[in-house]
């Protein structure tokens, strides 16, 4: 695992819990997870099968930045393993639901949770 800091972050309905920055002010690899069932992403993506199977479950988000996909290969089957824990995908949920909470609550704000 490279040293560095490693930070969480949500977008379109995922988390992407794996950012891992080293030296270089960019992400070396970006991971999302997605936790809800392939029903709720085809809900979601209007029936988009393609849509609903990249969202479900850990991978590498279409058309994000990777300078080296076989780190973030490497880093995806660390994810895996990581969320095998069910007190962290709890624990990674609740945060979600908070950051939400956050957003919603502020003014000038125009945000819908997927």
């Amino acid at each position: 695992m490279p040293r560095g800091t490693w930070v969480a972050r949500h977008h379109g309905g995922r988390i992407v819990p794996l950012l891992p920055k080293v030296v270089e002010p960019k992400p070396v690899a970006i991971l999302g997870w997605g936790w809800e069932d392939l029903q709720f992403y085809l809900d979601w993506g209007h029936g988009d099968g393609t849509i609903a199977e990249e969202l479900t479950g850990v991978g590498i988000p279409l058309g994000t930045p990777q300078k080296d996909m076989r780190l973030s290969r490497a880093l995806m089957e660390v994810l895996e393993q990581i969320l095998e824990d069910p007190r962290y995908r709890e624990r990674i949920k609740r945060h979600y639901a908070m950051d939400l909470e956050l957003l919603a609550s502020l003014e000038n704000l125009a945000f819908v949770p997927a």
